[in-house]
């Protein structure tokens, strides 16, 4: 089983591959690795705080497709791999699009992570539908850019209704 994305059997190429995908080594923690890598999403979203929105969303492109890239590598290499709790690069993705319209307020952060998070494990349809489409790069991370779409949303309307003060 292919528990240990740092082996020492590795290679450079899987070892950087394993160090993006559990966003710095956030997906090996022995507790709820989804949760603590949305959390160190939610602390590299605020680096980003300042950024245009446009800038944000090309960001956000870039890294789904670098992870579906980086994921499918490791699979390609050890067929254990599949959708490994270890892989948080997901969640991390997911919460920055449920984050998109964040204006700095903790608030609205705290919000933000905890929609996405029952979104991401309850995952009403059509995220079921990703979930269970498959275990390559694109389906691993679909889910999860679907629940922060849907947490993204409800905040927008939230936000509308000026809920955030």
């Amino acid at each position: 089983m292919y528990q240990n994305p740092f082996a020492r059997a590795l290679s450079i190429k899987e070892r950087i591959a394993s160090f993006w995908v559990t966003m710095g080594g956030c997906g090996i923690s022995p507790i709820g690795p989804g949760t603590v890598g949305s959390i160190a999403g939610c602390g590299l979203f605020w680096l980003a705080l300042p950024w245009s929105f446009s800038l944000k969303l090309a960001t956000i492109g870039l890294a789904f497709v670098i992870s579906i890239v980086a994921i499918e590598y490791l699979q390609r290499r050890n067929d254990a791999v599949k959708d490994a709790s270890w892989i948080v690069i997901d969640e991390g993705v997911g919460v920055w699009i449920a984050l998109l319209s964040w204006d700095g307020s903790i608030d609205m952060m705290v919000a933000s992570f905890v929609l996405f998070r029952l979104f991401d494990i309850f995952k009403p349809y059509p995220i079921s539908f990703a979930d269970k489409k498959g275990h390559q790069g694109f389906w691993v991370m679909m889910d999860d850019v679907l629940a922060g779409l849907f947490a993204w949303s409800v905040l927008f309307v939230l936000d509308a209704l000026r809920v955030f003060l």
